[in-house]
């Protein structure tokens, strides 16, 4: 536990945007991990496998909140050096129309762009800790990040490559 609950936390915490309930989640997750320890087949799967599981915990509890919003935007990482309150609060202005966009593409596609693009994992580490197949996962991932670039530029946003 000591060695993976750092990163684990990171990658919940950026499935869940809040502090808390990441922190729910880690524990749960390690729970259930331990209880179901002997289903694991590959060791070396471990970190895809406790992702899987995190994933389906987070899933659990966004089910269990329908309607209510996911974290909050106070709790973004904000890893700028904002320098005015104007550009502080344009960073602000885009998380929450990022934040609407992303609760726009659902919860499944929402999850592989966070995988793939804010986590860093390879689209195979994804698929393995998504469960799906590896170009269900890029499909996912392409499709959801067109969609994003289209609800940013409807909201006022230039896209640059």
């Amino acid at each position: 536990m000591d060695r993976w609950q750092d990163d684990f936390y990171r990658y919940v915490r950026r499935l869940c945007r809040c502090d808390a309930d990441a922190r729910d989640i880690t524990q749960a997750s390690f729970a259930v991990a331990l209880q179901r320890l002997d289903s694991l087949r590959e060791p070396a799967a471990f970190a895809g496998w406790l992702r899987r599981i995190g994933y389906n915990e987070a899933m659990l509890l966004i089910r269990n909140r329908r309607g209510r919003r996911f974290g909050s935007l106070e709790e973004a990482d904000l890893e700028s050096d904002a320098e005015t309150p104007l550009t502080r609060l344009q960073q602000k202005e885009l998380i929450r129309d990022l934040h609407d966009c992303v609760e726009n593409l659902g919860d499944r596609k929402a999850a592989a762009v966070t995988l793939v693009k804010l986590q860093g994992l390879s689209f195979p580490e994804a698929a393995s800790a998504l469960g799906l197949p590896l170009g269900t996962v890029s499909s996912r991932v392409s499709n959801s990040m067109k969609r994003l670039r289209d609800c940013l530029e409807s909201k006022g946003y230039g896209y640059q490559q």
